[in-house]
């Protein structure tokens, strides 16, 4: 390995070794002047419509032996729905934006000369390769109520939607830190049209990482321990070779001069807290899956799963789909660790699993608190 100057900042230490990570799970890095042409060029404009539009233009829906693509007045009319922030909480407006994301559009098109109600959607999750995946650092997003700008470090887009939010640290900073942005950034007056979009939020540096949903207080911002992904897996991904389509993008503009040394850096590097974060939780094929089956909404609040909880659904559904082990099990809790949130997610993934039909859940409770509480 060839010998490097050390380096202890932010960027070397934490922001461009995730993008290098994030660029080998499939993010494909954008130039600044990409993503600004995806987005017409207006900094007010958190939505890269131009990719956004390619994937409903590439989309293919059917109706009995008919397959066709949504038509342009359809584009535009979903385009126009999912860029509005209708006056509401911002809670409700995170709300309505997952459901735009997760639940099918109905849309009202011509096929065979009748008109039919068809079912289009903004992310396929049944088919993760049939989704566009971008990453932008630095992005630059103008205020709600002013011209200042703000740019957080890292934002992951599925099909030119804002998905993920990144803060990144150097590891003698606190990670709290990074937190205290995010929850500011939401506020009225600054960026909070970018994170009405964003299911995960991040805060890294290599040491620590801490994660959220849009509207998440800051004493509730969780540490992800990754318990499904094998260590080797994650250090066959490190040591895999940057594509020639990320390198270029990867390292333009104002990250140019860290080429060299990031390249050197790179090479045999251990295993970071950092690292499990990004793959526990941005693998494009995982961060679908905790979009659509690990985020509720309780009352006003936006909830995304604990690690635990997500490892203990998973599991079951693991012993569910067994052919060869059918026997029940007990997931044990301390009080207030989240066991209704447990069940609803366990429900929401039994009730969605194709390998059980007309699944039926039975909920029992000893108390009517409870009873209240998980209705």
């Amino acid at each position: 390995m060839t010998n490097t100057p050390f380096r202890t900042d932010e960027l070397a230490a934490s922001q461009m070794p995730a993008m290098i990570l994030l660029a080998k799970m499939g993010w494909q890095p954008l130039t600044k002047a990409e993503a600004n042409n995806a987005r017409r060029n207006r900094f007010s404009a958190v939505i890269l419509e131009d990719i956004t539009r390619d994937f409903l233009n590439r989309q293919k829906l059917s109706w009995g032996s008919s397959t066709f693509s949504i038509n342009d007045y359809n584009i535009d009319n979903m385009l126009s729905k999912l860029k509005a922030l209708p006056p509401a909480t911002y809670g409700k407006q995170a709300e309505e934006k997952w459901d735009l994301l997760c639940l099918p559009q109905s849309i009202e098109q011509k096929v065979d000369g009748v008109n039919r109600s068809i079912n289009a959607k903004f992310i396929d999750f049944e088919n993760p390769e049939n989704n566009s995946y971008h990453m932008v650092p630095e992005f630059v997003v103008e205020q709600s109520k002013s011209t200042d700008t703000r740019r957080p470090d890292i934002v992951l887009f599925v099909n030119g939607i804002p998905m993920v939010v990144i803060e990144n640290k150097k590891a003698a900073t606190a990670i709290d830190e990074g937190i205290s942005q995010t929850i500011r950034n939401q506020k009225p007056d600054y960026i909070p049209h970018l994170y009405v979009y964003a299911q995960v939020l991040l805060s890294l540096n290599k040491n620590e990482n801490r994660y959220a949903t849009t509207g998440t207080p800051a004493k509730l911002w969780n540490t992800w321990r990754e318990n499904e992904i094998s260590e080797s897996t994650l250090r066959a991904l490190i040591d895999k070779p940057l594509s020639a389509e990320s390198h270029a993008p990867l390292f333009s503009g104002e990250f140019a001069a860290s080429e060299t040394f990031m390249e050197q850096a790179e090479e045999g590097r251990l295993i970071t807290n950092q690292d499990w974060a990004l793959i526990g939780l941005c693998k494009p094929n995982r961060l679908l899956k905790l979009t659509r089956e690990f985020i509720l909404f309780d009352g006003p609040n936006k909830v995304i799963a604990r690690f635990q909880q997500f490892d203990a659904v998973r599991k079951t559904l693991a012993r569910v789909n067994s052919e060869e082990d059918k026997c029940g099990g007990v997931i044990w809790h301390t009080q207030g660790s989240g066991k209704s949130l447990t069940m609803v997610m366990l429900a929401r993934a039994l009730l969605a699993n194709p390998a059980i039909p007309n699944a039926r859940v039975v909920l029992v409770t000893d108390r009517v608190d409870l009873d209240k509480q998980i209705k």
